[in-house]
């Protein structure tokens, strides 16, 4: 005796839209995150402690931030802005220096670069990509300041 076959009810679900911004119980898909704001407040404490007490003002800050280190880089200056607020680093500027992606190919045996489109293949002979060489930095790589010595007379 065959199986009956049984048609289940069907109905039709509206489609599911992002809540508002504020709205965080939709949980973390449609929650906005802004990562850059703790990104900065990290720089800005890393900054501090590697601040030689002679340092009277903060001049800039230089970070290197790599294609493939998920960092927007006008967001992190924003963001910086609002993180040294009320610390020796207020009135600096953020200076950031972008890194390209570039990984080996083990086909051709020879660094390429990631192109705009952030395909994960060689452009010549088209591998997948090997080992990453460069694009995941974000490296405070140095701190511009002003000392007493340096202020005018």
């Amino acid at each position: 005796m065959p199986f009956p076959i049984r048609r289940w009810p069907t109905r039709k679900v509206p489609a599911r839209r992002p809540p508002s911004e504020h709205d965080t119980s939709a949980g973390p898909y449609y929650a906005p995150r802004v990562h850059e704001l703790s990104i900065a407040h990290s720089l800005v404490e890393l900054a501090q402690q590697h601040l030689p007490p002679e340092a009277t003002r903060v001049v800039a800050v230089d970070v290197r931030i790599g294609a493939l280190a998920g960092v927007v880089g006008d967001a992190l200056e924003f963001c910086y802005a609002i993180a040294t607020e009320g610390t020796r680093l207020q009135g600096s500027i953020l200076r950031v220096h972008d890194v390209p992606g570039a990984w080996h190919c083990v086909v051709c045996d020879a660094e390429r670069t990631l192109d705009a489109t952030f395909v994960l293949r060689c452009q010549v002979c088209g591998a997948p990509a090997g080992d990453l060489l460069a694009g995941r930095e974000l490296e405070l790589t140095s701190i511009e300041y002003d000392t007493a010595e340096d202020a005018p007379r």
